[in-house]
């Protein structure tokens, strides 16, 4: 078992409209911090992702359980985790991954 010794944000955000000007209305749902394994992409991964324009910056592991926790249902819609703030830096997730029973990794790219 890979040993999950970074602390990470999740944060889950929810588009809840336009404003006036056209521009979506971004809420945030909610932010957790759990701890993880912050990893290097590997290379066939990066690669395969820079094929399709996106630019794979890290891979995270963390606890399944703490993933689903994260999950909201709001006003009859389900949303996931759509932020990882690693040392106040933030990602985009890119790609989810059931490892086994108990791990999902987490493909990030840095987000706009």
């Amino acid at each position: 078992m890979i040993a999950q010794n970074d602390l990470i944000k999740l944060i889950t955000i929810a588009n809840t409209g336009k404003d006036a000007d056209g521009f979506p209305i971004e809420e945030v749902l909610q932010e957790t911090e759990m701890f993880a394994s912050v990893q290097s992409v590997k290379r066939s991964e990066y690669y395969a992702a820079l094929k399709d324009g996106i630019v794979a910056s890290k891979t995270i592991v963390i606890n399944s359980d703490d993933y689903d926790g994260c999950l909201i249902k709001k006003n009859d819609k389900k949303y996931r985790p759509n932020l990882v703030e690693i040392d106040s830096e933030k990602f985009s997730i890119i790609r989810l991954y059931q490892k086994d029973d108990y791990t999902m990794e987490l493909t990030l790219q840095e987000a706009e």
